[in-house]
């Protein structure tokens, strides 16, 4: 960087750091048209109240909420500069009941989601709002069509945001490659790369659990075991990483940024309590008919929460939830706990309970996952879609019977390579560890959590299996 008086006579533009690092001009016109939306949106949010934008427009969105009048504002702003860019075929708006299909003569090669401003609700008390947006490329032989964008977010090109605060703030990813952070300088309009790398987990931004949900799969839980302390039953009793998850202004966008940035990891091994479960599943981003694997699933704490956190009248995200535990003792308390929970969901449903509580198939397995030749665990590694495991595990050894298999802080050796049977497109979240990528996994983010039993924290790292 070269300053003369104040100035930076070399800045990292928004432009300019997208050629350097993709050498792909229609996605720098992509982003350039993108940052000038954010940039129009951005004033107009600024003078909300002088310009009387606050209120109601009088319609309703796509998903029946009632539209501001900067919903709709920005909405214009954000399809007029796309569709002029020349770069996109297919828009998909939340404010738009159908997909807006660009005219041939301006027509392009990606297709863009996008929410134009996001907590919008929350305008009028000042609070920070956003824009979202997510970019793939038309599927070979396609004209353009909404099919293009009901894809895997692994065919991502590219995501991010942008939030409207103090400062305005463009954050985005490109696929398979780090997270970047540009802020808007006022004094020359142009957007500037401020952060490096943000380590962060890419949220496909699955529906979050609503809190009195969480509360009472905490509490579900913690019964199962005994009243085990698994995170507790209520917001008050939550750790505090998922305290400041729920806790929010219902502005997703301003969350987000506010939990984003993760420092270097202090990483000790450790239990996830349920809420802290339901925070990494959150970010992760569940699709329908997940199987939940937990590797090293001690009591089945994880694998109990897990079967109920998504799973609400009769709708079944995660079918199916499987713990895999070396050491017999735990295996056959996990079992145990499974019984327990299945007579209280029992007990609930005789009682008339308002709240119908669908579960998961539960399945709890002694074995080892390095075992190559255990066909138990290979069938169990080839169903598995989205998995937990702490890379370094633990149990208390059975002083009675002179245990040796139990040994505190355990590194489960060789993990990466034990885990590369996983098929393709699973998410895998290791905690304390990390996976090789010559064993076929690609890097997404980090994510800061709390365990009962980590201090201060721990970092759950998450990949995809290629």
């Amino acid at each position: 960087m070269t300053e003369t008086s104040g100035f930076d006579v070399d800045a990292p533009t928004l432009n300019r750091f997208v050629m350097a690092n993709t050498r792909d001009h229609e996605l720098v016109i992509l982003l350039n048209a993108i940052g000038t939306s954010c940039k129009l949106i951005a004033s107009a949010v600024k003078r909300a109240g002088v310009a009387q934008l606050y209120g109601l427009a009088g319609e309703v969105n796509s998903t029946g909420d009632d539209q501001k009048k900067l919903d709709v504002m920005s909405d214009d702003m954000t399809i007029n500069a796309l569709v002029n860019s020349g770069v996109c075929s297919v828009l998909v708006s939340e404010e738009k009941e159908e997909p807006i299909i660009v005219p041939k003569e301006k027509a392009g090669k990606f297709c863009v989601a996008f929410d134009p401003l996001d907590g919008s609700s929350n305008i009028d008390c000042n609070v920070s709002v956003g824009t979202i947006f997510s970019v793939f490329e038309k599927k070979e032989g396609s004209e353009g069509t909404v099919d293009d964008l009901l894809r895997s977010g692994a065919e991502c090109v590219c995501a991010g945001y942008c939030v409207y605060s103090s400062a305005v703030e463009l954050v985005f990813t490109f696929q398979g490659g780090g997270v970047h952070g540009f802020c808007l300088d006022p004094a020359i309009g142009e957007f500037i790369h401020t952060r490096l790398v943000v380590p962060v987990l890419v949220s496909a931004l699955a529906p979050e659990i609503p809190a009195a949900h969480l509360s009472r799969v905490s509490r579900l839980v913690s019964e199962a075991l005994g009243d085990k302390d698994v995170g507790g039953g209520t917001d008050a009793t939550m750790d505090s990483a998922a305290a400041a998850r729920y806790a929010s202004v219902r502005s997703a966008v301003a969350d987000f940024n506010r939990d984003m940035p993760v420092p270097a990891n202090e990483l000790v091994y450790g239990e996830l309590s349920v809420p802290t479960l339901g925070r990494i599943l959150d970010a992760v981003g569940l699709e329908e008919q997940e199987t939940f694997l937990d590797v090293g699933s001690g009591d089945g704490a994880c694998v109990l929460g897990a079967s109920l956190l998504y799973n609400q009248d009769d709708s079944l995200v995660i079918p199916k939830c499987i713990g895999v535990e070396i050491v017999p003792g735990l295996v056959d308390r996990s079992e145990h706990h499974a019984e327990n929970l299945a007579d209280i969901l029992q007990r609930e449903k005789g009682s008339g309970s308002s709240l119908r509580q669908a579960q998961a198939q539960v399945e709890f397995l002694l074995g080892d996952i390095h075992d190559s030749s255990d066909r138990v665990m290979s069938r169990v590694l080839s169903q598995a879609t989205v998995v937990v495991c702490f890379a370094t595990t633990w149990c208390a050894s059975n002083t009675e019977t002179g245990d040796k298999t139990s040994l505190q802080g355990r590194r489960l050796p060789n993990l990466s390579q034990a885990l590369s049977a996983l098929k393709r497109g699973a998410r895998v979240v290791i905690i304390d560890g990390k996976l090789n990528s010559r064993d076929g996994f690609a890097w997404q983010g980090d994510l800061r959590i709390v365990c009962p039993d980590t201090a201060p924290y721990s970092t759950a790292t998450l990949y995809h299996k290629q």
